[in-house]
């Protein structure tokens, strides 16, 4: 994940990503989870983060991947 350096200083818009790109890789879903929010910890109070898309069809990961966005407060992206 790229961010800015003064994260504090946003001109546009209160609106960032708190993890890397979400990959459809069971493995890699734990990692993409406890990024989103392990940020939301720190920059949550400034911030609305956003946890990125996922794929509804991934059956996997699907329904984990919503619950944690729901639960986060944050924008709900989904791409079919």
């Amino acid at each position: 994940m790229f961010q800015n350096f003064n994260v504090f200083n946003k001109t546009y818009s209160n609106v960032i990503r708190s993890s890397v790109d979400y990959k459809t890789d069971l493995n890699r879903t734990d990692l993409t989870i406890v990024q989103n929010f392990t940020n939301a910890l720190w920059l949550g109070h400034v911030h609305w983060l956003d946890q990125d898309m996922f794929h509804t069809s991934f059956k996997e990961t699907a329904r984990l991947m919503a619950v944690s966005r729901a639960i986060s407060g944050g924008p709900i992206l989904s791409i079919r």
